[in-house]
């Protein structure tokens, strides 16, 4: 079996993430950013040791009682060693990318080498796009689509689109998401999302207002279906 074991914060000086989600939502920018930071971090860490997390979801993250500490907890590997019965209706399907419908990997994909270990760890950066997606709307991802089973229904079309998000985000963060949110061949691994131009410490969203110049609503003119199309298939890239 596999071995994990999690760092936590100190007693009293954690908060889950989900919870700021829902009683601080809107987040900043700046904190969406900040949190985005510590789990690349984590994720990267957990990919050159071998390992993939499987079920990234605001659920499954811990901030300290500050906010500037992200941390991972609870992976798919758990559940797995623990004997669960990880099936298509669990709520985090919601979080699963595309190809995850098609190919099973979870009992080959340890051990740090492969095609089963490179799509869990592209499995990775589609969920962090959809944690991200959670912290800007206030809701886990596919919330107009309804059930797990109809979700993943729809997830698993090619020729359909990620979960929505609004119009108007920071530019840097809209590329950010497409990163995330396309098809595996064109997604990044943790390790290479990590130098993305949103990540770097250089703008200070909070000097605009929210969706002011910085966040052009001009960015995706077409609506979020079809950016979310172009995103999945990679068409009008260029």
């Amino acid at each position: 079996g596999v071995a994990l074991t999690w760092e936590r914060l100190p007693a009293g000086q954690e908060v889950g993430l989900l919870s700021v989600v829902q009683q601080h939502h809107p987040l900043s920018f700046n904190l969406i950013r900040s949190v985005a930071v510590g789990l690349l971090e984590g994720l990267a860490a957990l990919h050159r040791d071998g390992l993939f997390h499987g079920c990234l979801t605001a659920e499954n993250v811990v901030l300290s009682a500050d906010f500037k500490v992200a941390k991972l907890r609870h992976s798919y590997l758990a559940e797995v060693e623990g004997s669960k019965d990880p099936t298509l209706t669990r709520p985090w399907v919601y979080w699963k990318p595309p190809e995850a419908f098609y190919v099973s990997t979870v009992s080959q994909g340890c051990g740090g080498a492969g095609p089963a270990f490179s799509a869990m760890v592209k499995a990775d950066s589609w969920a962090l796009g959809c944690t991200l997606v959670e912290m800007v709307t206030g809701k886990h991802p596919w919330t107009d689509v309804g059930c797990p089973l109809a979700a993943a229904s729809q997830i698993s079309q090619w020729g359909g689109r990620p979960p929505e998000f609004p119009l108007g985000l920071p530019h840097r963060l809209l590329a950010f998401l497409r990163r995330c949110l396309t098809k595996a061949s064109r997604r990044p691994a943790a390790e290479q999302l990590l130098v993305e131009p949103f990540l770097l410490p250089d703008v200070d969203y909070e000097t605009h207002q929210r969706w002011g110049p910085e966040c052009s609503p001009q960015t995706f003119s077409l609506g979020p279906r079809t950016a979310g199309f172009e995103a999945v298939t990679g068409e009008g890239d260029g």
